[in-house]
């Protein structure tokens, strides 16, 4: 009996001991990120020879030491329950047992905060004990684990990812973003890997200006980029643009000044090359260039004399698609050999996005 009765004296004077008089002493300091779970305190509080657990609570303060919010049992950790302490008291004939107890609330500003853990057990002894246990918790942004290197515009066609994890939070399945077209989400996605491939190979998106954002436990993010120590929301704009459309054959750019197309340009057609015109969008990045294949439609080729042309048909030559002309046999079996005849052609289509190209050159065509 005098040993049950020591253990509780020692147990309510090792807790009363954290009661400071000129408010309260910190039990532990905890630096933590925000927007996760936190164990308050890091190592399970201990409470040793317990009959009875009359309450458990906690509650945050902020720097003040003012309440602005109370934990709910769900962020706590409580082993064994207190109906089960009552049952194994019961089983042991009144000798008391061992609770671990912590909570894990989250934060989702930084600043500096106290969790103020409120104690009420009744030991061995039949004596409750209470007391007020507190924890100074310095929250701060995680840091980016690598530069995002996500720049302002992109070409259609391009293929560009990027990663917006941090250092202090390792669950990927935590990590969600979402891509906003306007005020409407056109993509998202578990993980903090983002592709942005869909939407810059989707022709209609050229021209358009879309948002990334980045999330954890469903809260977008803030981070730290350790390059400038700044802070960052996880939040990006970039436009789709389209690159420049360019042309290769073997004749002559008609010009509007027709002083510029006195001069004669000779092609025999006999060449395969010389009926061929190949046609690419182009764009100029960091890392190089990117080609995208423009697609002709409603392809109309004319030429002056209007019989130079027989048909026309669309080929592929590499990555290039290709508008090839037949020449008529009958306009180049009216033409003798060595002669040479000036033609003029049209080309015009419309491509994939929407954009009506016009095209003229000119030859002088031997036979």
């Amino acid at each position: 009996m005098k040993k049950t009765l020591l253990k509780a004296t020692v147990f309510s004077v090792f807790l009363v001991g954290f009661i400071m008089p000129q408010g309260f002493k910190v039990d532990d300091t905890l630096n933590v990120v925000i927007l996760q779970k936190v164990r308050v305190p890091e190592i399970p509080l201990v409470l040793s020879a317990i009959t009875k657990v009359n309450s458990l609570s906690a509650e945050i303060l902020n720097s003040s030491g003012a309440s602005i919010q109370k934990l709910t049992d769900e962020l706590k950790y409580q082993k064994p329950s207190s109906a089960e302490v009552v049952s194994k008291v019961a089983q042991q004939q009144g000798r008391g047992v061992t609770v671990q107890t912590y909570f894990e609330p989250t934060f989702k500003e930084p600043g500096k905060y106290y969790l103020k853990f409120g104690i009420n057990v009744t030991g061995e002894a039949n004596k409750a004990l209470v007391v007020d246990k507190y924890y100074l918790i310095n929250v701060t942004y995680p840091t980016i684990a690598a530069p995002v290197s996500i720049r302002n515009s992109y070409f259609f066609s391009e293929n560009p990812a990027f990663s917006f994890a941090v250092n202090e939070y390792t669950n990927q399945d935590k990590y969600s973003f979402k891509i906003f077209d306007g005020g409407s989400v056109v993509e998202q996605g578990v993980g903090s890997f983002v592709n942005l491939s869909k939407i810059l190979n989707d022709p209609q998106n050229v021209g358009k200006v879309f948002k990334v954002e980045g999330y954890y436990n469903n809260d977008k993010m803030t981070y730290i980029d350790p390059t400038s120590n700044s802070t960052q929301s996880a939040s990006w704009e970039f436009t789709v643009q389209k690159p420049g459309l360019g042309d290769f054959c073997g004749w002559a750019v008609l010009s509007d000044k027709e002083a510029e197309n006195e001069v004669p340009w000779y092609i025999s057609v006999d060449n395969q090359a010389a009926r061929q015109f190949l046609f690419g969008y182009f764009g100029n990045t960091e890392n190089g260039f990117v080609f995208a294949a423009p697609k002709f439609n409603q392809l109309r080729v004319t030429s002056e004399p209007d019989n130079f042309v027989q048909s026309v048909s669309q080929a592929k030559r590499g990555l290039f698609p290709v508008v090839e002309i037949v020449v008529n046999p009958a306009f180049l079996d009216a033409m003798d050999f060595g002669e040479d005849q000036e033609i003029r052609l049209t080309i015009q289509f419309t491509t994939q996005f929407g954009e009506k190209v016009v095209k003229k050159y000119r030859a002088n065509v031997i036979k």
